[in-house]
Formats: C-alpha cells, sequence, structure tokens
C-alpha cells in the first residue's frame, strides 16, 4: 500500500520521506489535487512507491540495523570517553 504524506514540508517525517524518495509528498494543499491526477494518469506509479516505501523500511528499520547502529554509537561514546585525559 502506498498512502502520500501530506504536511507541512519542514516536518521530520516529510524530509525524511522526501529523502530517500518514499513516499508522493505534498507540503500545500493545492498540491493534492494535481498529485493525485498523476497518479490516476500513471497507476504504476503506485506500485513503484508502495515497493520504494517498502524498500527503505527494509534498509532504515530493520532490527538488526537499528540495533548496529546503537552499538556503533555506544562504542564510539566508549572510545571517546577512555581517551579523556582526567587528571585528577
Amino acid at each position: 500500500m502506498c498512502y502520500p504524506a501530506v504536511c507541512w514540508n519542514q516536518h521530520a517525517g516529510y524530509q525524511y520521506l522526501k529523502e530517500h524518495d518514499a513516499a508522493f509528498c505534498v507540503s500545500d494543499t493545492k498540491e493534492i489535487f494535481p498529485q493525485l491526477q498523476i497518479l490516476c494518469d500513471n497507476p504504476e506509479l503506485i506500485q513503484l512507491y508502495a515497493r520504494k516505501a517498502y524498500n527503505c523500511g527494509i534498509q532504515n528499520h530493520s532490527r538488526g540495523k537499528i540495533q548496529k547502529q546503537i552499538r556503533k554509537m555506544f562504542d564510539s561514546i566508549i572510545g571517546n570517553l577512555q581517551n579523556l585525559d582526567i587528571k585528577q
């Protein structure tokens, strides 16, 4: 399933979806009808963006990937703490 993102263009979710080209993004109510017309005229875009959204979810939101990112952050923090030159 593919849903359009209709919201303020400074919203983090809008920006994320736009950056990853994972949804139809509309930030102005005047853009809703033209965007829907594009979808009606090109129904294959619905399947294309459904696939893009799915792939974005798999690439960026899988448990393993998130755990790996968190582990990397913790390792970096621990490494930085160990490298601090703390003299008492």
